[in-house]
Order: structure tokens, then sequence, then C-alpha cells
């Protein structure tokens, strides 16, 4: 969810990792889909689901929310 190249040169951390399909990658990356704390995914301000995860693989919100807060301040 972080950016890992330049500028922003975030860590590359499995707490950061996404498996999603090239379309919901690219509305992820686009800011037209979002994750909430909770893990529901809105598109549009609509809740579309929950993302399901592994219980082994532990998502670090606090790249969520940075991802989150990328697209409220534009």
């Amino acid at each position: 969810m972080q950016a890992l190249g330049s500028p922003d040169d975030e860590p590359d951390v499995t707490g950061d990792v996404l498996c999603l399909c090239p379309n919901c990658h690219v509305m992820l990356d686009a800011g037209a889909i979002v994750i909430s704390d909770d893990l529901t995914i809105l598109r549009g301000g609509v809740e579309e689901g929950s993302l399901r995860t592994l219980p082994r693989h532990v998502l670090d919100l606090e790249c969520v929310r940075k991802h989150r807060e990328r697209w409220r301040q534009r």
C-alpha cells in the first residue's frame, strides 16, 4: 500500500502487502477504493465488503492508514 520507490521510499515489509487483481490494484493506487481500519473496502464512499486475509498474514494498520491519508489530502 505504501510506495516503495522514489520519492516516498517506504520500507518493503510483509505487513504492507496485499494480493490484488490488476483492476483492484489500479483502483487502490488511484484512491478509487480505500480500506478502513476494520478492513472494510469502500469504493466511492460506499461499502463494498471486507478484505479477506489469512490469519498468518497480519496487515500493518499504520500502512493502511497512511495509504488512506494520502487520498484525503488531495
